[in-house]
């Protein structure tokens, strides 16, 4: 393949760390300051509701969303809040309610693009959780459609397609993945647990193993990129 390996380098972290209590104040403070229906009491919320996300208060996260789901006539707005919606119930393991959330917010065909892809993508990992491959691998495909340069729906176009007992399909979809994004090593290790079980897609991809070994070659690089960046051994990008 001589589709060459791509990587994100993540955000250094930035400003005065804070104590988990400090940060909630303020987040709080800034909630109250801001004018209900304004945007920027909408961008307020938001940050408070990602806050909760991240220290395991998911279902505070997902009533915020509730409420701004209740004032929010906008479709495109309405789908990011269903987005969201859904992301905290996979977190929650609650992926029955996560589907219906992402059903919901296909069903206002937003026009913003990453929310379109990531609804259809999430959709398809929730039918995974849930065993219903073959509906799975249609989401991850159109998710594919929308955006072929994001990882996510090939690796779990990989998962679908593995479900289905359809073994180098789901070889190539794992490949594609980590093309994409090497610095996300889930692919990796689908495809390599893949190969172990299942020696015998090399019958059907030749080059399973040169692609197998280049693969992990891309994603240990990505990794100690990644590393070296966020230790500051890198320098910053030029403009």
């Amino acid at each position: 393949m001589s589709e060459k390996f791509r990587f994100s380098l993540p955000d250094r972290p930035t400003g005065t760390p804070v104590s988990q209590d400090e940060a909630e104040r303020i987040l709080r403070a800034n909630v109250a300051m801001e004018t209900k229906g304004s945007q920027e009491h909408r961008d307020a919320l938001w940050d408070l509701m990602r806050f909760l996300s991240m220290t395991e208060r998911q279902a505070e996260g997902i009533s915020i969303l509730d409420q701004m789901l209740a004032t929010t006539s906008d479709p495109e707005q309405r789908a990011e809040i269903v987005l969201a919606t859904g992301q905290l119930m996979e977190m929650l393991e609650d992926f029955p309610s996560a589907r219906a959330a992402y059903t919901q917010g296909v069903a206002l065909e937003p026009v913003g693009g990453r929310t379109w892809y990531l609804l259809h993508n999430n959709l398809g990992y929730c039918l995974n959780q849930l065993d219903r491959f073959d509906e799975a691998e249609r989401w991850c495909r159109s998710a594919i459609e929308i955006d072929s340069l994001r990882h996510n729906a090939y690796k779990n176009l990989g998962i679908a397609c593995q479900g289905q007992g359809k073994f180098a399909d789901a070889a190539r979809a794992f490949i594609q993945a980590i093309h994409r994004e090497a610095s996300d090593p889930r692919a990796l290790l689908h495809l390599e647990d893949l190969i172990e079980k299942h020696p015998e897609i090399a019958n059907e991809i030749p080059d399973l193993a040169d692609q197998a070994r280049s693969c992990r070659t891309a994603v240990e690089t990505a990794k100690r990129t990644v590393e070296d960046w966020m230790s500051g051994q890198l320098p910053e990008p030029e403009e």
